[in-house]
């Protein structure tokens, strides 16, 4: 019966490990295309930052179901600075134009739009040229190579052999007289996804 449960423990977590993998393999997608953009001339900076994130944050919090990820977090932080300096000018100017044309005309003087733009232009041109070198560089093109390799094999833990998760959990419990337990106070978790941690359980209904 302990087998049993072990394989049910396992298939779940086989079914959880595919999520985070495709999970993974969506914002590489969007990592990649975001690339293609860039070269292309493009302007695919936010939705690149915006998968970047995601899948930092996807790579922190599954720590635990997956293997060799390195200093992947480092350089994806780096990469999405580069294209932070790029969005913060992008947002600058959308923000200040707003604010302009919030105000009465008479309170806007000479042509404050135009001067704004171009000096927020004067900062976004050189930022996105340092973007277009590092892009040449050896630590983004190693940065690609890992998340296309990935998005071939993705680094997630798919589960464990029943029997070798099976040797791990307690056995069933014994139904006591009386009907069983009213509450639970352990859910054994297979051995892939890291030592059972105390999970209370809702009371079983009154027979």
């Amino acid at each position: 019966m302990a087998v049993a449960f072990a394989e049910m423990l396992a298939g779940v977590a086989s079914q959880s490990s595919a999520a985070v993998a495709d999970y993974l393999n969506a914002q590489i997608d969007h990592i990649v295309a975001g690339s293609v953009g860039l070269r292309n001339g493009e302007d695919p900076i936010h939705d690149t930052r915006v998968a970047i994130r995601r899948l930092r944050s996807t790579v922190r919090v599954f720590a635990k179901v997956l293997d060799g990820t390195g200093d992947l977090d480092d350089d994806l932080k780096w990469f999405a600075g580069l294209l932070g300096e790029v969005r913060d000018c992008q947002v600058q100017r959308r923000r200040f134009t707003a604010a302009i044309d919030d105000l009465p005309r008479e309170l806007v003087l000479g042509p404050v739009k135009s001067r704004i733009r171009n000096d927020l232009r004067a900062v976004e041109l050189p930022a996105r040229r340092r973007v277009s070198e590092e892009m040449e560089s050896d630590r983004y093109q190693a940065l690609m190579a890992v998340l296309q390799e990935w998005r071939i094999r993705p680094p997630v833990v798919r589960g464990c052999r029943a029997k070798r998760c099976a040797s791990r959990l307690p056995g069933p419990p014994a139904r006591p007289i009386g009907g069983w337990p009213r509450r639970l106070t352990t859910v054994p978790q297979p051995c892939c996804i890291g030592p059972a941690r105390p999970r209370s359980a809702l009371a079983t209904p009154p027979n």
